[in-house]
């Protein structure tokens, strides 16, 4: 990257306000244009958005190609194609090229150029992690660019379905990238534990229990079903609280998880406590189960309603 008598070689480090009086950048976003230049600077920052720690970076296609991945701009909300998004969508019609730069410890590493090749959409956190939205992520070529680790690289979105049965120890979840460098919610923490005790339940009673992790195509997150028991033809999801958001949520996830599953499961929430009565017949209205913890074992509740 050169702008008259200053240059940049990938590898080499340079702070942001460096940056700044260098190129005209802006002190602060994810996407930059140059003020001096022709070049638009992108910011993979993992401090200020630690999602970019899971969605940012080097990923390994189907076909073994690497392209670098890069959320798109726009801390809050969905994001859409306008502004820096827009420009780097058009970047190589406007004759401009792609910068990258990411946070190290201190400094930042200096990436290299790229070239944009396409984007897709996939759902991360917001900067505070509060929610989740549908951000926008670009696949990029390196032009002159660091020389990737095929080994470090992750596997990116598959083009085909992949259903894997993982063991229940297996502790990823559909929202790791959302608690990213921040402690989980005791919500979370309280539904891993059900998960475990549950499984070690049916492991007593003669079963097999795993996990079902699918990978639609296409899409970057997974589709998790806490624990599958083959056996009994059973799908559980659980939850570590009884709100109406949290049974609303289970159900989803639950249909969304059966369309992945061979035959046809019953589906089951695995929750701390009885729900209310509304909410228990909210799950029977949709043929879900509620499983909760009975003493040593676990019982299944039927509607009190009679709906």
């Amino acid at each position: 990257m050169r702008y008259g008598d200053y240059a940049l070689d990938p590898g080499d480090l340079i702070s942001r306000p460096e940056i700044y009086e260098a190129f005209g950048s802006q002190p602060l976003g994810s996407v930059s244009p140059s003020a001096t230049t022709p070049a638009i600077l992108l910011f993979s920052d993992t401090d200020a958005e630690p999602f970019r720690k899971y969605m940012d970076g080097w990923k390994r296609s189907d076909n073994n190609e690497l392209f670098f991945h890069f959320v798109g701009e726009g801390p809050h909300g969905d994001q859409r194609m306008v502004r820096g998004n827009l420009a780097i969508n058009h970047h190589v019609a406007e004759g401009i090229s792609l910068e990258l730069f990411d946070r190290g410890r201190e400094l930042w590493r200096f990436q290299g150029t790229f070239r944009f090749v396409d984007s897709y959409e996939a759902d991360a956190p917001d900067a505070t992690a509060a929610e989740l939205r549908t951000v926008i992520v670009f696949r990029l070529e390196g032009i002159d660019a660091l020389e990737p680790d095929p080994m470090a690289a992750s596997a990116a979105a598959p083009d085909h379905l992949v259903v894997e049965q993982v063991p229940v120890h297996d502790r990823s979840t559909e929202s790791e990238a959302q608690w990213a460098g921040r402690p989980r919610p005791t919500s979370e923490n309280i539904a891993s534990d059900l998960v475990h005790t549950y499984a070690s339940f049916v492991r007593r009673q003669g079963g097999q229990p795993i996990r079902l992790r699918s990978h639609p195509p296409g899409e970057v997150g997974r589709v998790i079903a806490d624990v599958y028991d083959p056996d009994q033809g059973l799908l559980v999801v659980a939850k570590g609280t009884t709100s109406r958001e949290a049974i609303r949520a289970g159900i989803g996830q639950l249909l969304d998880c059966r369309r992945f599953t061979d035959g046809d499961p019953r589906l089951a929430l695995l929750l701390p406590l009885e729900p209310r009565a509304d909410l228990v017949a909210l799950l029977h209205s949709v043929d879900v189960t509620a499983i909760v913890p009975d003493g040593q074992g676990y019982r299944e509740i039927a509607s009190r309603l009679g709906w």
